[in-house]
């Protein structure tokens, strides 16, 4: 399913939990890995601002220099060395390469030229997420947290997604990591829309064609043998709720779709609430 993976490491926070990640599903997906890690430019901006202005160009150039050298032997020293080693024990396929700029600009500029399918990275409350790239990435993005939690997947389908990809790749992922899926579709009524396969949001539809549309997609699951829930509520709000009850490592969510207001922007834009209120792991399925 997954055939290439990235897993980019800012020079400024570095998971190793997502290199454990990345290897249990390259082995399950039989995946090539690249770890890519980037020199954040506005570390080195912020050296040259605190280099005495007076100081000569020539100088302040040897020092923007010296510290891209330091950080490349960071990358090599302690990040690939690292990650090659256990890559190399599994027999798994593993690249690396270093590259400075904007963290959102070379993720996003080194998708479009390989041809990743899927992305995962670490995320620390204390380090500030780009949140640009859980709205402009078109793959699934894995956003790792650091913290222990049951062995447990909660996958969720709503009214207002496709539901392609949620309950296939949940179950795969259980598959792979060996954890138990709990599978839930929320109705959210405050929004009573039906999102087709390709995005798009229909009309409003009466509580009765929005329950149809449930049991539609319930019986459809049922044929492919899995087996989901049904909530109703809010959806942001029902997510938090599961999530507190079942401490699940982490939560997969499809391409939801909001309604949106007059300058067409989504009412509240619940991947980036998620990730600011929520101490889980979030696979985001763009």
């Amino acid at each position: 399913m997954f055939k290439n993976i990235l897993v980019p490491v800012s020079s400024e926070f570095y998971s190793k939990q997502v290199v454990y990640r990345s290897i249990q599903l390259a082995e399950h997906f039989k995946s090539t890995v690249t770890l890519l890690y980037i020199i954040e430019e506005k570390t080195i901006d912020q050296t040259e601002r605190l280099t005495d202005a007076h100081r000569a160009y020539y100088d302040r150039i040897e020092t923007q220099k010296d510290l891209m050298r330091k950080q490349q032997l960071t990358a090599t020293q302690i990040v690939f060395d690292f990650a090659s080693h256990l890559f190399e024990q599994k027999g798994l396929r593993f690249h690396h390469l270093i590259q400075y700029g904007e963290f959102s600009d070379v993720i996003l500029d080194e998708i479009q030229k390989k041809k990743y399918d899927f992305v995962i990275m670490g995320y620390e409350k204390e380090c500030m997420l780009h949140y640009r790239l859980l709205d402009e990435l078109s793959v699934p993005i894995w956003i790792e947290i650091n913290k222990s939690h049951e062995p447990r997947i909660l996958g969720i389908c709503t009214n207002l997604a496709p539901n392609q990809l949620a309950p296939m790749l949940s179950k795969e992922i259980s598959k792979a990591l060996d954890w138990e899926l709990l599978l839930y579709y929320i109705m959210d009524r405050r929004d009573p829309v039906a999102v087709d396969t390709y995005g798009i949001r229909s009309s409003e539809k009466t509580l009765d064609e929005l329950d149809a549309e449930r049991q539609r997609f319930i019986e459809k699951m049922k044929e492919q043998k899995i087996n989901i829930e049904t909530v109703v509520g809010g959806l942001e709000q029902e997510i938090m709720r599961k999530a507190r009850k079942y401490d699940p490592s982490i939560i997969i969510l499809g391409r939801e779709q909001k309604r949106k207001g007059a300058l067409g922007l989504p009412y509240g834009n619940i991947k980036r609430k998620l990730m600011e209120k929520c101490k889980y792991s979030l696979l985001f399925i763009n």
